[in-house]
């Protein structure tokens, strides 16, 4: 990838945007329906937090949209050999104090590991919402935009102070075999 980031505007299909934002929604509520924020996972780090690691582990719907045909489509206009890695639903309730510091994705890889991220927008991102800051600049992301951001840009997001959820699901692919995952593994690409 040659720029930090690309915005693609109102790319996901309707039908696939509904069906992401119901499933990231069920998943948001199971996490906190069943009080699991802080216990032990067998997700990722290992700890459940405000957002839901391998998110297409655990929902069927979420599998399928990540391990799509539309998805490589997209994803082979930015690798030409990719890898399946990692996905995240990051869905902030009304008023949660749910926020992200300034971080950039390779910081959490293996060394050597380069990640790309293709970030669904399921919500229009606003100040409200969630500012979302890409070098520290705010970006404008609507609902059906994909965000292409490179595991080496830092990036941050705010708080979500409206009345409604605001969601996004990111949907990771690396450039070389990360070998040691249990849940994905071999190529994308």
């Amino acid at each position: 990838m040659q720029k930090p980031y690309e915005i693609l505007e109102g790319v996901i299909p309707k039908d696939y945007l509904e069906k992401a934002q119901k499933a990231t929604l069920e998943l948001k509520n199971w996490l906190l329906d069943n009080a699991l924020i802080g216990k032990s996972s067998n997700l990722g780090t290992g700890r459940y937090w405000r957002g839901i690691e391998t998110a297409s582990r655990i929902s069927p719907v979420l599998h399928k949209l990540y391990t799509s045909d539309f998805m490589k489509g997209i994803v082979s206009k930015y690798m030409s050999e990719a890898y399946y890695y990692t996905d995240q639903a990051v869905v902030k309730m009304p008023k949660e104090p749910f926020a992200f510091p300034s971080h950039y994705d390779n910081q959490y890889a293996p060394t050597g590991l380069h990640q790309i991220n293709f970030m669904w927008i399921l919500d229009d991102i606003t100040p409200e919402s969630g500012d979302f800051k890409i070098e520290g600049t705010s970006v404008r992301l609507k609902a059906g935009d994909i965000l292409v951001l490179d595991g080496n840009t830092v990036h941050c997001s705010g708080k979500n102070v409206t009345d409604k959820p605001r969601r996004a699901w990111a949907c990771v692919y690396t450039t070389t075999d990360p070998n040691y995952l249990d849940f994905f593994s071999g190529r994308f690409i």
